[in-house]
This record gives C-alpha cells, sequence and structure tokens, in this order.
C-alpha cells in the first residue's frame, strides 16, 4: 500500500480514514487498537492456564483480527466525495458491502454514521484532497488542451 497523502481521525479518535494516491481506506484508530492490547495484556484470562486460558486466547484473537480489518475502496471505484450538512458524502462507481456508509460509532452515547463523525474542517480536507487526485487521473487533460496556443495563427482571429 502506497503511503497516505492524507488521514483524517474522527473527533472521538475512534476511526482513521486514509486517502492513498490508489485507495481509501477506513480502520480503527491507533489509539483504540493500543487500548484493545492493553485491555488484553491486563487481562487475567487471557494468562490463565488450562481451557479458560485457551478460550479467552482464542475469542481475543478472533477480536484483534476483526478489528484489525479495514474497508477499503480504489480510488478509481469512487467517482467524487464531498460534504454535505457537514458528513462526507460518497459516489461511487462500483459500491461493495461494507461500504463507509454502513458503520456507525458511538459520540456522546449516540450511534452516529461514522462519516457525520470526522470534525467539518477535516471532511472538507479530505473532500478536497480527493477531488484533487481524481482531477491529476482524468479530466484535467481536456482543460489543458482547450486554451488557444500562442504559436497558433488562427488563434489570433
Amino acid at each position: 500500500m502506497s503511503e497516505p497523502m492524507l488521514t483524517i481521525t474522527s473527533r472521538e479518535n475512534a476511526v482513521q480514514l486514509s486517502l492513498t494516491s490508489e485507495q481509501v481506506r477506513m480502520t480503527l484508530s491507533e489509539a483504540v487498537m493500543r487500548e484493545f492490547h492493553d485491555e488484553v495484556r491486563a487481562d487475567p484470562d487471557v494468562k490463565a492456564p488450562g481451557l479458560t486460558g485457551r478460550f479467552a486466547r482464542f475469542v481475543t484473537g478472533a477480536v484483534e483480527k476483526l478489528i484489525s480489518s479495514s474497508i477499503q475502496y480504489a480510488v478509481a471505484d469512487i467517482e467524487s466525495v464531498e460534504v454535505r450538512d457537514g458528513a462526507l458524502v460518497f459516489t461511487y462507481v462500483k459500491r461493495h458491502r461494507p461500504s463507509f456508509e454502513d458503520i456507525t460509532i458511538v459520540m456522546d452515547g449516540v450511534n452516529t454514521p461514522v462519516l457525520a463523525a470526522f470534525a467539518p474542517s477535516d471532511a472538507q480536507a479530505f473532500a478536497e484532497r480527493f477531488a484533487a487526485l481524481k482531477g491529476q487521473s482524468g479530466g484535467a487533460f481536456w482543460s489543458l488542451h482547450l486554451a488557444p496556443s500562442h504559436d497558433d495563427p488562427q488563434s489570433d482571429k
């Protein structure tokens, strides 16, 4: 995976949304992952011998695998990203499940769509960076070649 051009984190520091030249990726934040690992290390059941310990290690291993996964879309599969009413809105060329819209997080005790969980300025920066990236890979070619050439004698007429 290429290096992120931009990563924004939800206001509750729960989720990160990253943009690379090739993909958009949503993961749990590093802070949430650190908290999970700290709690697992401190859990006496995980350290227990016998069946209790084996079961606890199995469950925590499965949970770790689940929470370490991400939702990813190729940039080519997203037509646009914009901000409406303070939330990110994705328009897809090719949508799959799960999509970013399927995720909710708890903010101030209320289930909130994750795409509404980012600071408005961060959401706007993400949308603008995505638009710039898409502009580099398509569309900009035509605007560059529509201006009249100064070397073309027909352009003065």
